[in-house]
C-alpha cells in the first residue's frame, strides 16, 4: 500500500481522517521532536483508541518514544461504540474527529462518548450542538443526532454524549455563496452550579450597545448541576437571512464579573457581525467539514462556498488533500473587497 509522510505532529486528525479516506498508509515521524517531552500525547493515544473501536481492522504502530506513527487504515464497521475519555483534553476534540469520520463514511452506529467539557483550547461544546450538528445535517448526515447527560458527581467524565448516525448520505452538491445579512442570534450561557451567571443583568446589555438592540435575539441559561466542575461559557451563534450559520464563543474557569461578560458578548457579536458583513458563510471552527465534504462529492457534484477569509488549518488541510489524493482547491478572489469562493477543481 502506498505511504504517505509527515514530519510532526500537527493537524493529526485531519491527516487520520484524509488517511482513511484516501486508503493510504501514513507514517509521522519527529513528533515535538523539539519540545522538552518530546512524543505523542496522553489526548492524541485517544484518537487512536476510538479509530480502533470503529475502525477495527486499522493496525497502528507507536515506537516506544512515541516520536514514530505508522497508521494503516481499515473499513469503517456498522457497531456501537463505547469510549471514556481518561486525557484532560474536552469531549470536543473528539466529536469533531468523530465526525470527520461519519462524514467520509456515514454508518449506522450510535457512539457513547464520556469525558469533561470543553474549554477555551477546543471550540465549545454548546456551538458543537447548535452550529456543527445543524450544518453536519444540512451538508449529508440529515439523520444525524445527539443527546447530552451530565454526572452530577464525577470531575473526569462529567459529560457524555450520546451520538446517532444512520447510513443515510445525501450526495446532493451544495452553493453556499451569499452571506447576507445578520438577521438572528442566539446568545447561550453555560455555566457550573456554583458559578452562574447573572442572567438578567446580562440580559440588560442590550439597552447599552444599540447594534446589538437591533437584532433579533435570545437568550439560553444552561446551568449545569455538578458540584465538582468550575467554568462559565457563551456561545453565540448568528444566523443570516440567507440561512448560513456562524458561531463562535468563550469560555474560562475562573469567575467573571458581569461587566466582563456584557463586553465580552458585544465583542463576539460584532465579529460575528462584520464576517457575515464580509461575506463570510461560514466560521473558521467548521471550514474543514464543508471542505471535507467537497472532497467526498468531488465526482459527483459541484460544491462551491464563500469565505471572508481562510483559516491557517484550512490552508494546511488543502495542501494535505493534494499530497494525499493529488486534488486541488481553487481558490478564487475577485476583488480586495469580495469572499474567497472555494471550490474543487
Amino acid at each position: 500500500m502506498e505511504k504517505t509522510v509527515f514530519e510532526f505532529e500537527k493537524n493529526l486528525r485531519e491527516r487520520l481522517a484524509l488517511s482513511i479516506f484516501s486508503k493510504k498508509k501514513i507514517s509521522i515521524f519527529n513528533i515535538r521532536k523539539y519540545q522538552i517531552k518530546p512524543g505523542i500525547r496522553k489526548f492524541e493515544i485517544e484518537l487512536f483508541s476510538i479509530i480502533d473501536k470503529l475502525i477495527p481492522e486499522s493496525k497502528i504502530e507507536i515506537n516506544e518514544a512515541g516520536t514514530i506513527i505508522n497508521f494503516l487504515p481499515g473499513l469503517t464497521k456498522k457497531t456501537k461504540v463505547i469510549h471514556k475519555i481518561s486525557s484532560l483534553r474536552g469531549i470536543s476534540y473528539f466529536i469533531e474527529f468523530i465526525l470527520y469520520l461519519l462524514l467520509l463514511n456515514p454508518i449506522r452506529t450510535e457512539i457513547k462518548i464520556e469525558g469533561i467539557r470543553t474549554l477555551n483550547l477546543d471550540i465549545s461544546l454548546e456551538n458543537i450542538i447548535f452550529v456543527t450538528f445543524p450544518l453536519m445535517r444540512k451538508i449529508g448526515l440529515r439523520d444525524l443526532r445527539i443527546k447530552i447527560f451530565t454526572n452530577f458527581f464525577s470531575l473526569l467524565y462529567n459529560t457524555e454524549l450520546l451520538i446517532f448516525s444512520s447510513d443515510f448520505y445525501s450526495e446532493t452538491g451544495f452553493s453556499i455563496t451569499n452571506s447576507g445579512f445578520l438577521k438572528n442570534l442566539r446568545i447561550v450561557l453555560s455555566s457550573s452550579k456554583n458559578n452562574s451567571f447573572a442572567i438578567n443583568n446580562i440580559e440588560k446589555m442590550k439597552d447599552n450597545f444599540q447594534k446589538l438592540s437591533e437584532i433579533n435575539k435570545k437568550f439560553f441559561n444552561i446551568k449545569i448541576l455538578n458540584k465538582n466542575i468550575f467554568f462559565q461559557t457563551v456561545s453565540l451563534v448568528g444566523e443570516s437571512s440567507t440561512g448560513c450559520l456562524l458561531g463562535k464563543d468563550f469560555s474560562s474557569i475562573k469567575k467573571k464579573n458581569t461587566n466582563f461578560w456584557r463586553n465580552k458578548i458585544y465583542q463576539i457579536f460584532c465579529s460575528l457581525f462584520n464576517e457575515i458583513y464580509k461575506g463570510n458563510c461560514i466560521d473558521g471552527q467548521n471550514q474543514i467539514f464543508f471542505f471535507l465534504k467537497m472532497l467526498c462529492l468531488k465526482k459527483t457534484s459541484q460544491t462551491e462556498l464563500c469565505v471572508s477569509n481562510l483559516t491557517l488549518a484550512s490552508i494546511e488541510f488543502f495542501r494535505d488533500v493534494k499530497k494525499f489524493t493529488g486534488t486541488v482547491y481553487s481558490i478564487e478572489s475577485t476583488s480586495k473587497k469580495k469572499p474567497l469562493k472555494i471550490k474543487i477543481i
